[in-house]
């Protein structure tokens, strides 16, 4: 089921350059960015480019749900996409992903050391159709388990 799911989805998000990428920021109210589309791949997940130390780096750092919007309004082409994201570093992945639209967000290009690549593992996305007709998609991914704090107990000696 999510192979062809993440087929239909990718029938839908083709030829859209652009993706604007939801957040949320520390203070609790949603943010979002252009994010230049590549490719989804074929196990449900979208990949993007973006940079260490950014505010997409570390929003997603504190709290991985997101969603990322696509929209063709000629073709009355609407998708939302959401899941967990992560930012991970994978050269390999970045250079098989990597066009040429990516370039002006990266002035280092593939040699960018703060080069770094989101992750986001489609758990759902919703795809509305000509006359306002929405198409729900789900099990693209086993959703992420949520991220767990460890507490630690204060050194007696430090207090």
């Amino acid at each position: 089921m999510g192979r062809d799911n993440a087929q239909v989805l990718a029938d839908k998000i083709a030829g859209i350059s652009t993706a604007m990428l939801t957040t949320r920021a520390r203070d609790g109210r949603l943010t979002s960015r252009p994010m230049v589309t590549p490719p989804l791949a074929s196990d449900g997940v979208l990949w993007f480019f973006t940079r260490a130390g950014s505010e997409t780096a570390e929003e997603i750092a504190l709290d991985g749900d997101v969603c990322a919007t696509f929209v063709d309004a000629a073709a009355q082409r609407y998708v939302a996409a959401v899941g967990r994201a992560s930012v991970v570093t994978d050269l390999v992945k970045a250079r098989a992903l990597w066009t040429e639209a990516v370039a002006p967000w990266l002035n280092g290009g593939l040699d960018d050391p703060e080069l770094r690549l989101v992750k986001l593992e489609v758990e759902r996305a919703d795809l509305w159709e000509p006359g306002g007709v929405l198409v729900r998609l789900v099990g693209f991914t086993k959703p992420a388990p949520a991220p767990q704090v460890a507490w630690r107990q204060p050194n007696a000696a430090a207090m």
